[in-house]
This record gives C-alpha cells, structure tokens and sequence, in this order.
C-alpha cells in the first residue's frame, strides 16, 4: 500500500467494505477524517443537526439495507451525543459502526479541549468506558497500522451472532499523521466464528411442547427477522393453529 495518513487508511477500509454513507456532523476532532472522505468517490456524507441523530438514521439504514450503518463525530461531547443512538441498536440487534475522534494521544489525561478523562478525574472515566454496556467492541486506535485490521473486526463483529452496534474512537493527531504498511483488509478474507446453536435435542424438546400445548402461541423476536425466518414461523404457526406475537 502506498503512505497514508491514518484518516485516509480508516476511510479506504470503509470503501473495502463497501460502505455508501456516512451519517455525522463534523467537528475539530474528526475533520481529518472528512477531509479523507472528500476525496471519496464511493462514499457519500449525510450532514445531520445532532449527533444523536446520525446514530439513530445509521441505526434506520442498517435495519432497512442489511449493511453496517456508519455514524461519525467529534470529540468529547459531541461522541457522548451518539450513546443514546447507540444504545437503541443494541437492543434491537443492528449493527452499526460509530466513529469518533480522539483527544490528541500525545496529551491524553491532561485535561485537553473536551477531554472526557481530566486531571482531577480518574484515566479511566472516558468515552470508551461509557460505551461498554451499549456496544459489542469499542477499540481506540493507537497503533493506525493496524486501522485496516480494526476496521475489518468491527464490521465482522457487529454482523456476527446477534448483530449489534460497535464502536472506533480515533485520536485527532494519529488521523493526521503518514505511515507506511497500512494494510487494508478485505471482509471476505476472513472468516469470524459464530455462537452455539441449538442442538436437535432442545430444538426437538421444544417441538414436543408446542404439538402438545392445547393453546400454543410463538412470540418471535427481531432475531426471527434478522435470520429470514418469518415465513417459516407462519407457516409453523398455520399448522398448529396458533398465533404468532413479533
């Protein structure tokens, strides 16, 4: 691969993986990232009014298209702005991916503009931490080498299983910086392992109790939706004479 600056490197992995746009609003800590996109010819930006908002259209885009929704933002507030977005895709199984600028890593826990983690505070009450209860991952990027691979887990991460939301925080002056041997990593390289399934003995254990049920009702979850099960459950529920409850 060619010299990158690491901004550049995150927005050609989001090309590889096929990303068509960007929902966000741009801020000092990410505007090397959009100056990155710019330059795209295959990924479209969608300015949005509040942060909450790009995270919530990016939640609506993944559910209706199937793909990953892309949300971006700045730093510090504007980051803690797209949670609620956030939060509401994992608990309704859409995989998202939020981007966020970084404080400058080279200042990180002095207090820099709209540094979540200050000097009077512990290192460890930042943004990444927030993010853990509503994300399957978050990674902040130190290494921007490695932006290609990290880009490559998150979307394998937010598709497998039970498809949910991760999250990238990247630190404005590693956007801006050059490097050399920045590999962009292609999904279908790699393959991501998937969850336990059901075994045929609780699948039919559960068969045995709905024929014997004398008022049987199904209550399918998204997950039914997420699997393209739908039309298997109504026809299961037809048979059985009961109702279905999504």
């Amino acid at each position: 691969m060619p010299r990158l600056r690491g901004a550049q490197a995150l927005v050609k992995a989001l090309e590889a993986h096929d990303v068509r746009y960007v929902f966000g609003l741009p801020g000092h800590g990410n505007m090397n990232i959009f100056d990155a996109q710019y330059d795209s010819d295959k990924i479209r930006f969608m300015l949005v009014h509040h942060e909450q908002a790009a995270a919530h259209i990016a939640d609506g885009y993944a559910r209706i298209s199937g793909e990953v929704g892309v949300c971006c933002s700045s730093v510090g507030p504007g980051a803690a702005n797209m949670i609620m977005g956030l939060a509401t895709a994992f608990y309704t199984s859409s995989p998202v991916l939020s981007i966020s600028g970084g404080i400058l890593a080279r200042q990180a826990g002095r207090g820099q503009l709209q540094e979540t983690s200050r000097a009077e505070t512990p290192t460890d009450q930042c943004y990444t931490q927030a993010l853990q209860p509503f994300t399957k991952k978050v990674w902040d990027i130190q290494q921007p080498v490695r932006t290609g691979e990290i880009v490559r887990k998150a979307f394998a991460i937010a598709r497998a299983d039970r498809p949910g939301p991760v999250a990238i925080e990247y630190p404005w002056d590693l956007q801006a910086e050059w490097f050399d041997d920045v590999e962009i990593q292609k999904p279908g390289d790699y393959a991501y392992g998937r969850g336990v399934r059901a075994d045929r003995e609780t699948i039919r254990h559960a068969a045995e109790l709905l024929v014997a049920a004398r008022c049987p009702v199904i209550v399918a979850g998204n997950g039914a939706t997420l699997a393209g099960a739908g039309d298997e459950i109504v026809n299961l529920a037809e048979r059985l004479g009961t109702a279905v409850a999504t």
